[in-house]
């Protein structure tokens, strides 16, 4: 390897820490109102629906 194929690979190493940490950023600050709002629910089967829900939002990211 050269010593440009190694600044490359740190390049690209940082870039992709760089975009999961913002990646992991924006997923907590989106689910976390939801998961306040879900603990404040009384309604059982509004709940359920809701973790549903969340539950297909995770799986889709």
């Amino acid at each position: 390897m050269t010593e440009s194929d190694l600044d490359w690979k740190r390049f690209n190493d940082s870039k992709w820490h760089l975009m999961s940490t913002i990646g992991l950023g924006l997923t907590h600050s989106a689910l976390f109102p939801l998961f306040v709002v879900k603990t404040r629910m009384q309604n059982e089967t509004t709940q359920k629906t809701f973790i549903t829900v969340v539950r297909e939002l995770i799986t889709c990211n």
